[in-house]
């Protein structure tokens, strides 16, 4: 990495590295679909058929052309996640990925999550608080007093 240069690292993590933030991190000006779309905007244009696949898949095919201010919170994560695997990436890092939804939602968020895992073969990465949540994978790391232990 270190004989990369800055804009060679940004591509590689645009291209291998997928991000799902707490707080959704949407465009307020862009529609979902655009959201979605707006990681593979830079290098042309994403793949429309796969962005389709990701909408239908997560189920706001129908919330594609509405703007994040009208969408539940469910939706903005879906669409969040969406954004997250647009580029097909190697890595999906989650912060708090079911943090902002009720545990109804919280649920399918996380279903959603285990199932592009298991279809993509992506690796996922999920930091988390609630113990629940971490239970359900199956290997766990703590960080404790700065060192990564494993469980």
């Amino acid at each position: 990495m270190r004989s990369l240069s800055e804009r060679q690292r940004a591509r590689l993590r645009r291209e291998t590295v997928g991000v799902v933030f707490q707080e959704f991190q949407l465009v307020p000006d862009l529609t979902a679909r655009e959201n979605a779309a707006l990681p593979g905007e830079h290098d042309g244009s994403p793949d429309e058929r796969w962005l389709e696949t990701l909408f239908e898949w997560l189920d706001i095919a129908e919330v594609r052309e509405q703007y994040p201010a009208t969408l539940s919170g469910g939706e903005k994560q879906r669409v969040a996640i969406a954004r997250a695997l647009v580029n097909r990436p190697d890595v999906v890092l989650a912060d708090e990925p079911t943090g902002q939804l009720d545990p109804e939602t919280a649920e399918r968020v996380l279903e959603l999550l285990f199932e592009v895992q298991a279809e993509t073969d992506t690796a996922l990465v999920v930091v988390s608080h609630d113990s629940d949540l971490v239970d359900r994978f199956e290997r766990r790391y703590r960080l404790i007093d700065g060192e990564l232990r494993t469980e």
